[in-house]
């Protein structure tokens, strides 16, 4: 079996895993959903792509933590720009290096912080 046909079955998998579990969060739905996107879009789908993407984007924004927010938008680049809505694309591009430039602040800053406690 090829690459994208064993991701589809661990994904159904996964789908059926978590509709047996009642503990699981929103995020890990949503992650499901990106994930069943980038392979909707590996196999030529590019519109289910859009749909299962905007399913993860979807919602509440503070049950999806921010780096995982940042690849969706950037993962549904690629599928709106598969279908011929670059304007969308665009938007989302713009977003993710927003996002990630944001979070590489974050982290940048977080580092220095624990550097000159520990060597203080």
């Amino acid at each position: 079996a090829g690459v994208a046909e064993v991701a589809a079955r661990h994904c159904g998998d996964a789908q059926r895993g978590l509709a047996d579990r009642r503990d699981f969060d929103a995020e890990e739905g949503r992650l499901l959903n990106a994930y069943r996107g980038r392979l909707a879009l590996l196999t030529g789908q590019p519109q289910a792509a859009v749909r299962l993407l905007d399913a993860s984007l979807g919602g509440n924004p503070a049950e999806l933590s921010r780096d995982l927010r940042a690849q969706f938008l950037r993962w549904r680049a690629d599928a709106y720009g598969a279908i011929g809505r670059h304007a969308a694309a665009t938007a989302d591009l713009r977003e993710y290096i927003d996002r990630a430039r944001t979070l590489n602040a974050n982290q940048t800053a977080s580092q220095i912080a624990l550097l000159r406690v520990r060597f203080a």
